[in-house]
């Protein structure tokens, strides 16, 4: 087969270039069908063109730039990075990304989307205007949560994982350094649970375990985190302690509450509690320290019997 001697026209019979109205409205033909959302900004935040994807991620076809901050889902600091990239982009025509989580009013039907921006120049340069661009990455985001909370929970309990608790403090050590805060590890071990295991079976044990570690949720501070380090161990990281007094009126509300939490696979009380407790007030910690300092407090309130939490002190180190 010869190829056409018309390659340039594409076709023998090719008509003249398309007029500036057809071409607009091949153009639109062609930004109706892309699964992206677009839309273009003037400079005075009105919007003058979107497609059909724009309006139904945002579910406002003719928002203003202002308007589309309302739809981010009640995030505050989205809404103003969102403004913030939205000014640069038309100040000084610098392009802008970022995930945003849109909620568009009546749907109930939150998506999670990259919002881009482009700045829009004359012929001479000037900015006029923004392309804004919508991609709905829900699907790929909520993969990727899920494989995040998996990766940082204990599979039994749904506390923090034993890297991600130790994470957790290390991070906020290094905050307390800058702040001057102090921080305090409770370290939770229980005792006899073996037994649980050998008279009840693993799924009572299992059990106790799940229900210690929904009692540790309840009774904890919204800053604070629990954590299980494994086995019967339990760590709660209490950032923005307070001093001395203070963390330990929090370990001993834990601790009644612990004694009188009712653990419905074991009788008579076979399961007892030890807390050992650890206060960084110098910003010289690292976790691991710190938690050896509350394992060691645990350990001595085990060795002497009592059940009242300890605070480490540096004469509880022993040789």
């Amino acid at each position: 087969m010869e190829p056409s001697s018309n390659v340039a026209g594409w076709a023998a019979d090719a008509h003249a270039p398309l007029a500036g109205s057809e071409h607009e409205r091949f153009l639109r033909q062609v930004t109706d069908l892309l699964p992206t959302g677009l839309a273009i900004f003037d400079l005075d935040a009105s919007l003058s063109f979107s497609n059909p994807r724009w309006a139904e991620l945002t579910g406002r076809p003719a928002a203003t730039a202002g308007e589309l901050v309302e739809i981010l889902e009640g995030d505050r600091d989205e809404a103003v990075a969102l403004l913030a990239g939205l000014r640069r982009c038309v100040e000084a025509g610098t392009p802008f990304s970022a995930q945003v989580t849109i909620d568009p009013p009546g749907t109930g039907a939150a998506r999670r989307c990259t919002f881009t921006t482009r700045p829009l120049r004359d012929d001479e340069g000037h900015i006029v205007g923004v392309l804004c661009y919508l991609d709905d990455v829900t699907d790929l985001w909520r993969a990727g949560q899920q494989l995040r909370v998996k990766a940082e929970t204990d599979e039994l309990t749904g506390l923090l994982n034993r890297a991600t608790i130790i994470e957790f403090l290390d991070r906020t050590l290094e905050g307390e350094a800058e702040g001057g805060n102090n921080t305090a590890v409770f370290f939770i071990d229980l005792n006899r649970f073996k037994s649980v295991n050998d008279e009840h079976g693993h799924a009572a044990g299992d059990r106790v375990l799940q229900q210690v570690a929904s009692y540790l949720q309840r009774v904890t501070r919204r800053v604070d985190r629990v954590g299980r380090l494994g086995g019967d161990e339990f760590v709660v990281v209490c950032p923005l302690a307070g001093e001395p007094a203070d963390v330990m009126r929090l370990a001993h509300r834990i601790a009644s509450g612990l004694h009188e939490e009712p653990l419905p696979a074991v009788e008579g009380g076979t399961v007892g509690w030890s807390i050992g407790v650890a206060l960084d007030r110098a910003g010289d910690h690292s976790a691991q320290s710190l938690l050896a300092e509350a394992d060691a407090a645990m350990y001595e309130q085990k060795q002497c019997g009592s059940s009242a939490p300890r605070l480490y002190l540096a004469e509880d180190t022993r040789t």
